[in-house]
C-alpha cells in the first residue's frame, strides 16, 4: 500500500495525529477529499495544502486568486461536458501545451484521455479540491456543493484584511 497524502502531512509535521484521525473520520462521514477535510477542520491553510501538493507530486500549484481570474479564451479550450468529466480546469496555454488545474495531478489515464481529446500535451497543476468545485462552478454552471461553499465563505471571511498603505508623506518627522 503507497503512503497516502494523510501520511505525508503527518511526517512533514504539518499535522499531527489526532488531526489525522479527525480528518479520516470527517472524510468518511462527508465524502471529498483529504484535504477538504483538513481545510475544514482548520487543521491546513488552503494556500500550504496547495504548495504541500504542488511539491508531493512536483507539478506547479495555483492559489485561488489565479484560478479564478482566467481568460474566456482559455476556459474555451475545455468543454463544459470534459471540465466536468475530469475535473479540470484550463488554466494556461503556450504553444502546444495546455496547463490544467486537476483534482488528481497524478492521474494518467486522465492526462492521456485529455490529451487526445484536445489535441494539446497536458501539463497537470495541483489546486486544492475546494477552489477547484469553485472554479468549475464559475466557469462550467457546476452546482457547487453546499458544503464547499460554507467553507469557502468560512475561508473568505477569516483572510486578514490589507492594511492600508501609508504615504510616504503621511509618515512621522514628514
Amino acid at each position: 500500500m503507497g503512503i497516502t497524502l494523510l501520511d505525508m502531512l503527518l511526517n512533514a509535521d504539518l499535522i499531527n495525529k489526532e488531526q489525522f484521525e479527525e480528518a479520516l473520520k470527517n472524510r468518511v462521514l462527508y465524502g471529498g477529499k483529504i484535504g477538504t477535510s483538513l481545510i475544514e477542520l482548520g487543521y491546513l491553510k488552503e494556500e500550504d495544502l496547495a504548495r504541500f501538493l504542488g511539491k508531493k507530486l512536483a507539478v506547479p500549484f495555483v492559489g485561488a486568486d489565479r484560478l479564478l481570474n482566467i481568460s474566456p479564451e482559455i476556459i474555451e479550450l475545455i468543454p463544459k461536458e470534459l471540465a466536468l468529466t475530469y475535473g479540470v480546469i484550463p488554466i494556461h496555454r503556450d504553444k502546444k501545451r495546455l496547463y490544467l488545474v486537476m483534482s488528481d495531478p497524478a492521474d494518467l489515464k486522465a492526462i492521456d484521455e485529455l490529451s487526445f481529446t484536445t489535441g494539446f500535451i497536458i501539463n497537470p497543476v495541483a489546486a486544492p479540491e475546494l477552489r477547484l468545485m469553485q472554479a468549475l462552478g464559475k466557469y462550467y454552471d457546476y452546482e457547487v456543493d453546499r458544503r464547499y461553499l460554507q467553507i469557502l465563505q468560512r475561508i473568505e471571511h477569516e483572510k486578514p484584511a490589507e492594511k492600508p498603505k501609508v504615504l510616504p508623506s503621511a509618515k512621522k518627522g514628514h
